[in-house]
């Protein structure tokens, strides 16, 4: 499917510093909300390389909190595939070593997704 195409095309774009900042200035992680939704493998696994990808950029943490990330980022990491749940526990690993997103963490509950 095209949708699976153009998140591919961004899953690449985000791998460059300055494309994952303009990503979310511009707006793209709520755009991810349906993709994340999505009964599609492609669409879905993409779109959560993106969430991940992002989570992972200390430059733009706070930005990604602000914006929603966190809870797109833990609807990944519940996903029954398991390379799917590494994806998401590395970004909030990283999250989680920015003192200032503890209490962020702490509210969204991630301690019992992460330990179970």
């Amino acid at each position: 499917p095209t949708a699976d195409a153009a998140l591919a095309a961004v899953a690449n774009l985000v791998s460059n510093r300055r494309a994952r900042a303009r990503f979310v200035e511009l707006g793209g992680i709520a755009l991810l909300q349906a993709p994340l939704r999505s009964e599609h493998e492609g669409i879905y696994k993409n779109a959560g390389w993106v969430i991940a990808s992002l989570a992972v950029d200390t430059d733009i943490s706070g930005d990604f909190t602000l914006d929603g990330g966190i809870p797109l980022l833990l609807q990944y990491a519940r996903s029954a595939d398991l390379g799917h749940q590494e994806e998401a526990a590395w970004g909030l690993a990283n999250l989680s070593s920015q003192s200032e997103l503890t209490a962020t963490l702490m509210r969204a509950n991630v301690v019992p997704l992460l330990v179970t």
